[in-house]
């Protein structure tokens, strides 16, 4: 999975995200989700005045890292979304990080359930 370390700067974040075509980064010590760096974070950071070069993960990312247990339901992950005010979330087994799930992942999910259940029944 794609991630950068807390002491990253912001430069170094946003090329990770463009060269992996995301718009959402675990920030990871030894392993240990601590936060999630978005690109709305890091447009705040350069908003600020400071230089990207000076801005890092770990004072622009979301942390605690927002998570949900992996397999929760898509309601339990879109709730979670809502309560933390963010549009990602860390996946979590046993403490540990399995994936990340996005609004956009939730949104898609929850619009292929509502066209399976409106197709018509093929007999």
């Amino acid at each position: 999975m794609v991630a950068v370390h807390p002491d990253a700067d912001a430069f170094t974040a946003l090329t990770v995200m463009r060269r992996n075509e995301v718009r959402h980064l675990p920030v990871v010590v030894d392993q240990r989700c601590v936060g999630i760096l978005t690109e709305s974070d890091l447009v705040r950071g350069l908003a600020s005045g400071r230089s990207a070069a000076e801005l890092t993960a770990e004072e622009l990312c979301h942390s605690p890292a927002p998570s949900v247990p992996a397999g929760s339901s898509l309601q339990t992950m879109a709730n979670a979304m809502i309560d933390a005010d963010v549009d990602a979330l860390i996946l979590v087994s046993r403490g540990v990080m399995v994936g990340m799930v996005t609004s956009t992942d939730v949104l898609g999910a929850v619009t292929a359930k509502w066209r399976e259940a409106s197709a018509p029944a093929v007999r």
